[in-house]
């Protein structure tokens, strides 16, 4: 079970766990992504969603819970997509314990990806 993580000690926590390439607690995309900022965890979410090859698109949203949202965005929802899927959300709750993250498979069905997911959620990756 995933622990929600705390306003009131997630800046502690993410200053004590970033390294180099952070800005307090803030990731720099390098110039492939046009020199982008992302929180940490989005940044993470990212890095880990990118390396599902089916994926076209993964945009995030947060919800008044305290909950991070990730909506994967595929051309066809197939059994393998959701294998890989589980597997970087696996490697994200490895990599970030008390984030509470929900992930969210869609299938873009010939329309740009991000008319496939919330209007409110943000892009954190794109193929």
């Amino acid at each position: 079970m995933r622990a929600v993580l705390d306003a009131r000690d997630s800046s502690e926590w993410i200053l004590a766990n970033s390294g180099e390439g952070t800005d307090c607690g803030r990731v720099v995309a390098g110039e492939r992504s046009r020199s982008a900022v992302l929180p940490l965890a989005d940044h993470v979410i990212s890095s880990e969603l990118a390396r599902v090859p089916q994926l076209a698109a993964a945009h995030a949203q947060d919800d008044e819970h305290e909950t991070k949202h990730a909506f994967c965005v595929v051309a066809e929802h197939e059994p393998v997509v959701y294998a890989r899927v589980l597997d970087a959300e696996e490697r994200i709750a490895w990599q970030l314990p008390r984030l509470a993250l929900h992930t969210h498979v869609r299938a873009h069905q010939g329309r740009s990806p991000s008319a496939a997911v919330p209007l409110t959620s943000s892009p954190i990756y794109v193929r």
